[in-house]
Order: C-alpha cells, then sequence, then structure tokens
C-alpha cells in the first residue's frame, strides 16, 4: 500500500536538501563559475529531479524495446545547459534582505546523470549552450563527477544544435527526454522546437511567464516588443493573445492554453505546471509534451500530482526553508 502523500513542506524541505548536497559537490569544480537565479528555480529543479528517476526506472532497456518503434536507446537533451552549478538568491525575511544570502544547486545535466534510475541510466546526455566558458565548466564537472556517464556538449546557437539532435536521434533510433529551459522570448521560436517535438519522447519547455504578460502589455505601444513576441509565439498564436489583450482578459491560464495548444500539433498530451514567485505571481510556466501509447502514457498521472503540489507552494517557500537547510535560522519565519 502507498505511503500517505507527504505534507508540502516536509517534501520541499527533503528535495531541497538532497540537490543542495549535490549542489555543493557540484562546487568544487571550478567554483568561480555558475549562473545566479531566484528562489523559485528548484522547483523546476525538483520536478525534473521525480521525473528523471521515474522515466529512467520506467524505460530500462528492456522496457524500450517493448514499446515499439524500434528503440535502442535513451537520451536526455539539455536545452540551454548552463555551467552545471546554480546559485540561489534567498533573502528568508525583510531584516535579511540585504544580507546576500544564497544556496548552491546543481544544473539540469547533473541532475539527469545523478537522479537517473542506478540500473538504467541515460545512454547519453547532450548539452546545449551557445557560452563556451559556461558550457566548458559543466564539461569539467561532468569529468570530475560522471565520468563514465557518456556525454556530448554542443556549443552553438540552440536553434542550429537542435536540428543536428534531431537527426543523430532519429539515426540512432533514441528515445528522449529533453528540457528546453530558457530565460526570455527572444532564445527560441516554438516553431525551432519542431525537429525534436516530432521525434518520440518526452519534452519539458519553460516559459518566463512573467516577462510575457508584460510585453503584452507594452506590446500595444512597442513596435520591437510586438515583433519578439510574434517571432516568439508565430502569427496564429500571438493574434489570438494579443486579441485578449486588447479586451483587457489576457490571464496565465489563456497565455498557457494557448500555448499548449501549438504543442499538441506534434504531442498529444500537453500539460502545464506553475512555478510561482509567491502566492500571487507566477514567474514560469513549465510545459510537458508527450505522445500518447496504445495502453496509457504512464507518466501523466505523475504530472498531474506534481501540477497540484506545484500550485500550492512557490519562491516564497523556498526561500524559508533554504536558511533553516544552511543554519541561518533555527526555525521557519
Amino acid at each position: 500500500m502507498a505511503g500517505r502523500p507527504k505534507k508540502d513542506e516536509q517534501y520541499l524541505e527533503e528535495h531541497l536538501e538532497t540537490l543542495t548536497k549535490l549542489g555543493t559537490k557540484s562546487r568544487q569544480v571550478m567554483p568561480q563559475e555558475y549562473n545566479t537565479f531566484g528562489p523559485w528555480t528548484p522547483l523546476k529543479l525538483i520536478v525534473l529531479k521525480n521525473y528523471v528517476d521515474v522515466y529512467t526506472k520506467i524505460l530500462h532497456r528492456e522496457r524500450l524495446g517493448s514499446i515499439g518503434h524500434g528503440f535502442k536507446s535513451k537520451v536526455f537533451i539539455d536545452v540551454f545547459c548552463g555551467s552545471g552549478l546554480n546559485k540561489i538568491d534567498y533573502a528568508p525575511n525583510r531584516r535579511a534582505k540585504d544580507a546576500q544570502l544564497h544556496a548552491w544547486f546543481p544544473g539540469s545535466t547533473l541532475i539527469a546523470s545523478e537522479y537517473a534510475s542506478h540500473d538504467s541510466k541515460f545512454d547519453e546526455i547532450i548539452s546545449i549552450d551557445k557560452d563556451k566558458r559556461k558550457l566548458d565548466a559543466l564539461v569539467s564537472r561532468m569529468r570530475a563527477l560522471y565520468a563514465s556517464q557518456p556525454f556530448l556538449p554542443l556549443c552553438g546557437r540552440a536553434e542550429d544544435k537542435l536540428q543536428e539532435v534531431g537527426t543523430k536521434i532519429t539515426q540512432e533510433k533514441a528515445h528522449y527526454l529533453a528540457l528546453v529551459d530558457y530565460e526570455d522570448i527572444k532564445s527560441l521560436r516554438l516553431d525551432i522546437l519542431e525537429s525534436l517535438l516530432k521525434e518520440r519522447g518526452d519534452v519539458f519547455v519553460t516559459i518566463l511567464a512573467s516577462g510575457m504578460l508584460r510585453c503584452f502589455g507594452k506590446s500595444l505601444e512597442s513596435d520591437n516588443s510586438r515583433a519578439t513576441l510574434r517571432r516568439f509565439l508565430t502569427g496564429d498564436v500571438f493574434d489570438a493573445l494579443e486579441s485578449k489583450a486588447l479586451d483587457g482578459r489576457l490571464d496565465i491560464s489563456y497565455l498557457a492554453s494557448e500555448i499548449a495548444s501549438k504543442f499538441r500539433q506534434h504531442k498529444e498530451i500537453v500539460e502545464w505546471i506553475p512555478i510561482r514567485k509567491g502566492s500571487n505571481g507566477y514567474q514560469y510556466l513549465m510545459f510537458f509534451a508527450v505522445s500518447e501509447t496504445s495502453g496509457g502514457n504512464p507518466f501523466v498521472k505523475m504530472i498531474n500530482g506534481t501540477k497540484d503540489r506545484m500550485s500550492r507552494i512557490s519562491g516564497e517557500n523556498v526561500a524559508k526553508i533554504l536558511p533553516v537547510l544552511s543554519g541561518v535560522q533555527r526555525r521557519i519565519c
């Protein structure tokens, strides 16, 4: 019999503690190279950590060969991978606001290496970033911590490298799990993802929802913002969202539903997970897209449970727990 679901606070504290241990370990290699984010970012990492564990347990080699399409391997694709080390700035209360408190978390590539099932690791991890210095730091961390993990770093623009990766996984008959995690709406058009989405695999895509909603407010007066949004979303989705913005009726749910409809042109199942900055605001929308299977996709129930959990917690909760884990505070304020 399955145990009772953990309370949100316990769930969050256990995952944060595990991830900060790996983050501290990752910082032993090239500590001067890292990416900096806010306290909502660990929520994305928790979603990925949990999914990597379940994905690799279900798609072990024997299972992989039985689901059709002649799959011979499974790969993890990390788009906009960064350095492999994240500095998470937080301020647990107003008095500590100027204290520059922070914690260290691993990047997505390291999470895929660490939390894949011990007897069902990825056959290859492919990491893409155009920042050579950050990518070199990730390579050094992978060599130091996961030398036995087959690893392919690709330096260049994501839109170019994704074409290359799409061809590679087709030729090698690989099933994939991908994370496309970008920080601004200029980084990648949704239509460029087609080379990845058309292949058999599972995709997480994060979208900076708060920034997009702000840009729509500006887009009514700024040609630059209009052009940026149209390039990112492509015309049909842009027009539908702008119409709502003109009427003053554009909200996060409608934004998510319109973007999800774009993904459904390639994947039958699309869900979105809220990554909230605080109790009253969204920071990211984390989309999950996967193909339906004849027996029903085994991952959907997990994703729905994750969505429910993430709708109740936010970066504010993370910022309260991290100082307790680090010893800055004895109790949660």
